[in-house]
């Protein structure tokens, strides 16, 4: 079985909510209940429930964020097959895009960290991807690719058309 080129053009989904997301809320939850069933044992019950209302009103923040996330439009990672990364949303047209330096391959998944200017403004997306939320055999090809997408970006610098 032969790979596709390097050079090959791509297209990645980029999901709304990812399996990272939704297992920091639950360790935020199971935290702050554990936090307040050890402060409970030890007779700190006032802590204790500040340490449980903590941990619930930081969960329910995440899940307003990803209420908000969910209503705007989806983000399409694209590589031409001219090398050029490119960022769409929705109906706004593609956009040249770079690879940050905070881009990794984390084991089977890859944690992006992509720049581009979307209305005039410098923008920043980091998600970290896994075979949950994305097929493998797509993860695996894009961790060939990005590295040759350029890396490296100032924060108030504007993007590069990648060559």
């Amino acid at each position: 079985m032969r790979s596709s080129p390097a050079y090959a053009a791509l297209v990645l989904d980029l999901p709304a909510v990812t399996v990272a997301d939704r297992t920091s809320v639950a360790l935020v939850l199971l935290a702050g209940a554990f936090g307040a069933w050890v402060l409970g044992r030890h007779g700190h019950t006032a802590f204790a429930f500040v340490t449980l209302c903590t941990g619930s009103t930081l969960a329910c923040l995440q899940l307003l964020l990803w209420t908000r996330s969910r209503l705007r439009p989806r983000l399409r990672l694209e590589r031409a097959p001219d090398g050029e990364l490119r960022v769409c949303t929705g109906d706004v047209f593609a956009v040249p895009a770079t690879v940050g330096s905070g881009t990794r391959r984390l084991g089977a998944s890859v944690y992006l960290d992509i720049h581009f200017v979307l209305d005039g403004r410098q923008t920043a997306y980091g998600c970290w991807l896994t075979p949950y939320d994305v097929p493998a055999a797509v993860l695996r090809r894009w961790t060939v690719v990005l590295p040759s997408s350029g890396r490296g970006l100032a924060r108030d610098a504007p993007p590069v058309t990648l060559a």
